[in-house]
Parts: structure tokens; sequence; C-alpha cells
């Protein structure tokens, strides 16, 4: 596959991917959200990183946090705007680089930082791990999900009229390309990193993170009929397609 731009493709399918995917982040298709690792957030200073439109800001916000989001898509960042004014709460949204959030916010800042399934889409992810120890106080929580890297890994086959999830080359690091299509003919190149577990645990310990939390949430009956590509429900309830780490800072780097 060509060269991807991967700012460039989420600006493309902005308008498409909130109209299909509003709300929360997943919230309705599994038995456990990032969310519930939280916990009470009024008075706390949070940073949303990657946050897309900040559906998840927007909920903190108005729980009472000092919410900042963080997204290089400037249409994403556009459409939270709204989205905020139209629940009135107050949402620092930034247009920004992940791979250069140091730059954005000085030390110590935050109280928690919170992600939903960005950090797959990161090359450096030492460096942001990195740059998220900074922006945090100590003893700061951080609560991330992402794709499971056994569903990354992973594809959907019939081999004799049996629907199968077979995995393949776990161990082996590599982008993932895949087009993502839309209503209307809406399409764009996307490209994750398929790591696996052992690189975020690892990631995590030494930019002095302590894990106190993974959690590999079950896909809930509502998600009975996944979309084309997804598998049936009968395979589809047995393979962990997100996986949750809590972890709170425990010293500056």
């Amino acid at each position: 596959m060509k060269k991807v731009d991967l700012k460039k493709s989420w600006n493309r399918i902005a308008k498409s991917y909130q109209t299909e995917f509003f709300g929360t982040y997943g919230a309705s298709k599994i038995t456990t959200k990032p969310m519930d690792f939280v916990g009470n957030v009024k008075g706390k200073k949070i940073i949303e990183v990657g946050s897309g439109a900040g559906q998840n800001s927007i909920i903190f916000a108005q729980r009472g946090a000092v919410a900042t989001a963080i997204d290089f898509s400037e249409k994403q960042i556009n459409y939270g705007r709204l989205l905020a004014k139209k629940h009135k709460v107050d949402v620092n949204f930034i247009v920004g680089d992940l791979n250069n959030l140091e730059k954005y916010f000085e030390k110590n800042k935050f109280d928690i930082a919170f992600s939903t399934y960005t950090f797959q889409y990161i090359e450096n992810l030492d460096k942001l791990l990195h740059a998220v120890n900074r922006i945090l106080k100590k003893n700061g929580l951080f609560v991330f999900s992402l794709d499971h890297p056994m569903f990354t890994s992973g594809s959907w086959l019939k081999v004799k009229n049996k629907e199968h999830f077979f995995v393949n080359d776990y161990f082996k690091r590599r982008k993932i390309f895949s087009v993502w299509r839309f209503k209307g003919g809406v399409q764009a190149k996307f490209y994750l990193h398929h790591r696996p577990l052992q690189d975020f645990f690892d990631a995590l310990v030494k930019n002095n993170f302590t894990v106190e939390k993974i959690v590999e949430p079950e896909p809930l009956e509502l998600y009975k009929n996944p979309p084309k590509g997804y598998g049936s429900w009968k395979v589809k309830k047995g393979i962990p397609y997100m996986i949750i780490f809590k972890a709170r800072k425990i010293s500056n780097i």
C-alpha cells in the first residue's frame, strides 16, 4: 500500500465517523469501559490524549473536571467544539501532534491522563509515554485502551463452512494497513502499529508507571450483529478486541 497520511485520513472521514460512531467509543458494546477506572473527577485536571471529537472529555467536564482534549485532526476538534457548546460545557480543545506532546503543556500539570483507541496509531510509544509522565503529577492516574493485540494479529476465515478466528504473527511488530469505508462512498486508508502486549507493559514500567490493572472486556450480546468482516456473534463473543490499562505515575523522569 502507498504511503498513508493518518492526519489527512482522519480529516477526510471525520464527518462520516462522527455520524456513525457517536458517543463514547465502544461504550455500548463491551462489559467494561475505560471510563469505569477513572473514578470521581470533580475538580481534577484531565488530559484526553488523541481525543477525536472529545466525547469523553465532554463527559468529564459534565462531571466537574477541568478537561483538555488534544488531537491532530482539525476537523475532529472542530466537531468537538460544536459538541461541547451544544452540551454547554467547557473543554480546552487543542489541535496538536502527540509525537511532541510535551511542547503543549508544562510539567506536572494534570491529575489524570486518559486515552481510547489511540496508542495503536503511535509509532514511537516510548516517546509518548515519556511525555505523559512529564505532564502528569506524581501519583497521577493514567488510563488508556486500544485494540487488543490478539485482535489486531487475527482474522476471520471460513474452513469447511465453519467460521474461525486465526491468530498469525502475534510477535511480529509491524504496520497493519486497512481501508475504512462509510456511506456515500467516503473512504480513507489507515494503518496501525501491531505490538504484543509485553511492549505496552515494558514501556509503562520504563517510563516510571506502575500498572494497577489490565482488563480485557467481554463483548455484550448487544453486539450480536457486528459489521461485515467482524465475524459472527458465535465467534465474536470469544475474542478479546479491546484491552484497558490502569496505571499510575510513580515519579518524574
